[in-house]
């Protein structure tokens, strides 16, 4: 079955592990209508969670830029063409040469937004290797690490999007010598890292992206596409999340959004909403 997903970074790792056996075994090709299409990629590839999947295929990105800047000029840096969204749908199957009697379309939307929708597992996880990760370089081992991520730099103005300040960094600094763990910082921008133990990975590959997640002993950093995909197998007590100031983007503290959201309790599943309040923060820490 030819597939259409349009979906970022973060909403493909809880979207994966949301949806049935049964919605993914006929997939054989996959249409990217999105930018990170090339950067999932990799984890759909000889994936055992998508058996009959054959061909994936994704959008040149000065392509997907153009057609945004005219659909809506703020998103051009991470374009997209949701199913959700029929003009921009219209488009997205016209740029791979499809009619809508050809493909079915996966709604991420109205998944997320489903309080009904059950928690399968992270395929990406279940076939993340120890190979993807050169241990003995990093002098890390595995499951003996605090992994960090630092928010996603981006040339787009938002205001949902967590700053991470220097009580942030004080609290890593205080976990990793109570722990006595080194930090594995993942980050797409220049830093001076200011902690005692640690090192920085800059834009890792996808696949040692899922394998650092799932050697993790804890998660400490902003709330990502890192933070959705570990907190798949770390328990509560080893998760602290940071998100944004909820009030500014909802008029709510994260607490009230989290217990009224779908959408927030679907991506940090399988983790119930009374847990999800206790590391999902505005702030690192309990």
């Amino acid at each position: 079955m030819k597939t259409y997903i349009s979906a970022g970074i973060g909403d493909m790792m809880a979207l994966d592990a949301l949806l049935t056996k049964e919605e993914k075994d006929p997939i054989t090709e996959i249409y990217w209508g999105c930018r990170w299409g090339k950067v999932l990629v990799p984890l759909l590839k000889n994936n055992p969670g998508y058996p009959n999947l054959k061909k994936q295929y994704t959008i040149d990105d000065d392509v997907g830029k153009k057609v945004m800047r005219r659909l809506e000029p703020a998103a051009v840096e991470f374009w997209h063409f949701r199913p959700d969204f029929h003009p921009n749908y219209e488009i997205g199957l016209k740029l791979f040469g499809l009619e809508k009697e050809e493909v079915s379309a996966i709604d991420a939307v109205a998944i997320f937004k489903d309080f009904d929708r059950k928690y399968q597992k992270s395929s990406f996880l279940s076939n993340a290797s120890k190979n993807e990760v050169d241990w003995e370089k990093l002098n890390i081992q595995p499951n003996k690490y605090i992994l960090f991520h630092y928010p996603t730099a981006t040339r787009r103005g938002r205001n949902d999007i967590a700053q991470i300040e220097e009580q942030d960094w004080n609290f890593v600094e205080k976990i990793s010598k109570e722990k006595n763990l080194d930090v594995i910082v993942i980050s797409d921008t220049d830093l001076d890292l200011p902690l005692s133990r640690g090192l920085i990975l800059n834009k890792p590959p996808i696949k040692e992206v899922a394998a650092l997640c799932k050697f993790a002993e804890y998660y400490i950093g902003c709330d990502s596409f890192v933070s959705l995909l570990v907190s798949k197998r770390l328990g509560a007590e080893h998760l602290f999340i940071k998100g944004h100031d909820h009030k500014i983007t909802h008029g709510k503290d994260i607490k009230e959004v989290i217990l009224s959201s779908a959408w927030l309790q679907q991506h940090y599943c399988p983790h119930p909403p009374e847990d999800i309040v206790k590391f999902y923060k505005s702030t690192l820490g309990r």
